[in-house]
Order: C-alpha cells, then structure tokens, then sequence
C-alpha cells in the first residue's frame, strides 16, 4: 500500500481525528445491530461474546486502543482491519459509501471532452505503440487532460466529464460518458495497448479465471518507447477508477485477484499458492513439481541441473527470461538451494515483477479513495462494486422493464426474452452496451422497450434502435423471433456509431480525424446524476 500522504485533503489530521473515529465506532455499532436482528438487543461485550474466543480477543483489543484514538492513526486502521473478516458485506458497502461521502469534492469545475473514437479504432493496427496509445480513447482522455486531472478532480459523485464524439451527433446525458468508459475498457482489456497482457492462464487457456489480464511486466522497462510515461499513466488509470467507484461507473476490467487484493489493501500471502495457480496454474504446477522433486532423498545436483539449465532465472508472465537477482543464471541451482529458488521464483512473481506500474496504480486510486475506506470490504466485494456482474439476469431485466406503446404479452417481449437467454454472455455484455453504453448493467437499471413503427410497413427490414442515455431500446413488428434476432445481433455487433440526435458537433464534422482531443471549460456544477452510486450490497 502507498505510503499515506498528509498534505492530500483526504488524508488530512484533523479530519481523519474527527470522520475515521466515527466511522469506526459506526463500525461496532453496525456489527452490534446486525448481531441484534438475529439475536435480539445485546450489549456490545455480550455481540462479542457470541464469536469465538479467538476473534473475541483480537477484536476487543483492537477496539480498547481505537476508543483511546488521539493522533495513533495506525492503530485505528489496525483495529477496523480486525473486523475486515467478521463483517457483513452489506456493513462493508454501507462503511465504503459513508466515508465516500465524507470526502466527496463535488462542485468542482465541469469539462466537456471531444473524443475520436474513429481515429482510435484506425491506429489500433499501427506498428508503433506510443502512436496506438496516443490515439486510443485513453490515450486521449489522459492527453486532454493532462494537468486537470489532479486528486480533486475525480472525488466527485457524478460524471467525471461530458464527452461528445467527433463525427457523431449526440448530446452527453449519459449514454456517450458510459460509451467512453467502455470503450476504455475494451482497450485495456484486449491488448491493443500495452498496460496488460493476458494472464497465461488466459493466454494458455488453462486452470481457471480464463479472462483475465494482469500488468504488464516490459512497460516501464527498456524496452517502452520514449514519450511514455509509465508512472503517470498508471496513477491516471488508478484514479479514473477511484473516480468511477465514487460515482458508481461500472467498469469492465477483467484484473486478477492479485490486483484487486492490492487495490484492498490485503497484503499477498506468499504461502497460498492457489492465488498464484489463479493467474499461472503451468507456473505453479511447475514449482510444485521442484517441490516433490527437492523431497526426494536421492536427487542429485546433476537432476535439479538438468531441469533448471539457467540457473537462478525464471520467466515472467509474457514468457520472457528473467534473472531471479542479478547474475543469477550464472549460477547453477544445486539441490541443497533447490528450496531457496523455489521461494525466490515465486517472490518474484507476486511481488517485483510489475511493481513499479501496481505501486503507480494503487497510488492513483488510493489518492482518490482512501485505503480506510475499504477496511471492511474483501477483494472480491471491491471487484463486484467497480466492475459490476459479469453478466444479467435475463427474467429480471424484462420483468422489471417498462413498456412503452407495447404490451408485456406482445410477442415481440417473448422473442426478447428468448434470444436473450440465448445469447452466449458475450452477446450479452454486447446487447448491454448497445442499449446502456455499458458491458455489464447496473443491479437499479430499469430498460424501457418500446415499439418502433415503420410507415412503409416493411418492419422486417428494419434495425432495432436504441438510446444508451434513457437506456430504452425500440422494436419493430417483427415477424419471427429469428428475424428479430438475426437484426438485433447485426445491430450490436455492427452499430457503434451514436448519432440519434443528428447533430455533429463543430470540428466533428466530414469524418475529419482530429489531432488532439478538446477540451472545454464549463461553470461550476454539482452534479446530480440518478445513478450516484450504485447500491451493490443485495447482490453480494
């Protein structure tokens, strides 16, 4: 975890001498009445009487010196990082939102970005990649920035900025900002740019968490071009995802738990080798198998010598060759060391390897979202909070939608559900993002479907359309279920462009690249957007 720094707001003395100390003792409370809804009202001692001597002990002690709280900041952290494992993950979200709350800095200055997607999607095939960065819609968002993106500029609750995409026509309520984002997603996410790499268990296709991406351990190295700067661009990603937690964005990044332990402040258990199979299950088999062969009571030099012919060197998760510490592929692995470079090899894997960019992340997010703040939360509540489900629940979403010119009992709703149900979860995340600007929808979203009529009456012939700001999506008559899905896949697979509004913004016009992304400066506003933060806790 980033070392804390007192000169931020955030992290202010006497703010945290006053908010950290009540929400801890909100913390006790929260424990003591969920305790109370199962077994009637109980004194604090008698709520920790009821766990086991162990946790009772260690949670007591850990709240004897928290009451006692003057300026001992560590131990405060301390003792909220006692209850991490015995809190409800409602008690975590609602612990998460409360100090959210207390250091949101809306009001700032609003901007509006231009962004060509186009230009990003042309460059992704160029050979050079600081030129596919620097055209990306990230490497546009963090070039238009620039100095505006500072730690206040993203702990706010509502949009982070508008945006309007050069060439198309729409007005941002929403649905071009979501457009973004996943567009954002999609590109670090697939390895267009060179931030991740896939996971070997992605690439090799094995073991499990087959999707995943992880950091990639060249970027910073010798071989990143000039004009990137590695740090500066980690820290920004870090903070766009503080950013969109604070405002209850759903972003699609598919990260290891590793990574998400980081960003938690869950320390990397370097003798739980199942965390390690979940991104490198070859690598781990492969340690495990020096493992049994180190317990053999007859194995020789020459054995260990013949398997490890490079000495004290490994690979890294794109395949490459690594030394284990300077000179070591000079030096042979004898089988009295075997030991020794099996715990090296793995130290360096979940620890060094990548570092510079995960301390560069998780100082970006921390700077936006104070590591208190997840005190009660686990890796895998922070995941679903940022990242939202992976995938919907199809009677859900139509039996909670609204109908507009069109009955519930219309055949077109049946064919919906149908084909829905249907679709792989790809397809899915697809249909998402074609009627929310999303990949992955938001538990409170409501999906309006409406009829869309044709006059010249060939509705056969029609695609259906949709709106990503009011997230209402509009059928035609369609004759058999396989013509609605036959339209409807062409439709979010082929129909990118946002232009229902049929305005082009100045600049944007005649399918003219842009050079740079622009930015305007608008008054200051308080956001007040109906998806600040999304409530996630009844999913968990």
């Amino acid at each position: 975890m980033p070392a804390t720094n007192t000169a931020d707001p955030i992290y202010n003395d006497a703010f945290l001498q006053g908010h950290t100390e009540r929400c801890f003792l909100f913390a006790v409370e929260s424990f003591q009445s969920t305790l109370a809804s199962f077994f009637g009202p109980l004194p604090i001692g008698s709520a920790f009487g009821l766990l086991s001597g162990r946790s009772a002990s260690r949670v007591a002690a850990s709240i004897g010196g928290a009451v006692q709280f003057s300026s001992d900041r560590p131990r405060l952290f301390a003792a909220a990082e006692a209850l991490r494992h015995l809190s409800f993950p409602v008690f975590g979200l609602t612990y998460l939102r409360m100090c959210l709350n207390a250091t949101d800095e809306s009001g700032q200055e609003s901007v509006r970005l231009t962004i060509d997607r186009r230009k990003g999607l042309m460059s992704r095939t160029a050979a050079a990649s600081l030129k596919r960065f620097r055209s990306s819609i990230f490497g546009q968002l963090v070039g238009a920035l620039g100095d505006k993106a500072t730690v206040n500029f993203f702990t706010r609750s509502g949009k982070l900025w508008s945006v309007s995409f050069a060439g198309e026509g729409a007005d941002d309520v929403g649905g071009p900002y979501r457009e973004a984002l996943s567009g954002v997603c999609e590109e670090l996410m697939s390895g267009v740019l060179p931030l991740f790499v896939p996971t070997p268990n992605n690439f090799n296709n094995v073991g499990e968490s087959r999707d995943k991406f992880t950091l990639n351990p060249v970027v910073g190295g010798s071989d990143t071009p000039n004009g990137f700067n590695t740090a500066a661009t980690y820290s920004f990603l870090g903070k766009l995802i503080g950013g969109c937690l604070r405002s209850g964005e759903t972003l699609a990044l598919n990260l290891p738990a590793s990574l998400w332990r980081a960003l938690v402040g869950m320390p990397e258990d370097l003798d739980e080798a199942s965390g390690l199979s979940l991104e490198d299950f070859s690598f781990e088999g492969s340690l495990r198998f020096l493992a049994r062969l180190g317990a053999q009571h007859a194995v020789t030099d020459e054995d260990v010598q013949e398997v490890l012919e490079s000495g004290f060197s490994s690979y890294d998760v794109t395949g490459n060759s690594v030394e284990l510490f300077p000179g070591g592929s000079q030096i042979p692995v004898t089988a009295k060391l075997l030991p020794a470079y099996i715990a090296l090899a793995r130290n360096h894997r979940q620890l060094h390897e990548g570092s510079a960019a995960r301390m560069a992340l998780l100082s970006g997010f921390h700077s936006v979202v104070p590591p208190y703040a997840m005190a009660h939360l686990s890796w895998r509540e922070l995941e679903l909070v940022v990242c939202g489900q992976p995938d919907f629940d199809v009677d859900a979403v139509i039996d909670n939608a609204k109908f507009e010119n069109i009955a519930p009992s219309d055949p077109r709703i049946k064919y919906l559900r149908g084909i829905l149900k249907a679709f792989t979860p790809k397809q899915r995340s697809m249909f998402a993002r074609f009627v929310s600007g999303r990949e992955r929808l938001p538990p409170t979203l409501k999906l309006k479907i409406m009829h869309n009529s044709n006059a010249d009456g060939s509705e056969d012939s029609h695609l259906p359309s949709a709106s990503t700001c009011f997230y209402y999506v509009s059928l035609p008559q369609y004759s058999t279920q396989e013509k609605m899905r036959e339209k409807l896949i062409f439709a979010i697979t082929q129909c990118l462009d946002i232009d229902a509004d049929f305005v082009v913004r100045e600049g944007g016009g005649g399918g003219n690249t842009i050079d740079q992304p622009r930015v305007e400066q608008r008054s200051t506003v308080v956001q007040n957007d109906d998806d600040e933060f999304e409530d996630y806790s009844h999913l968990i």
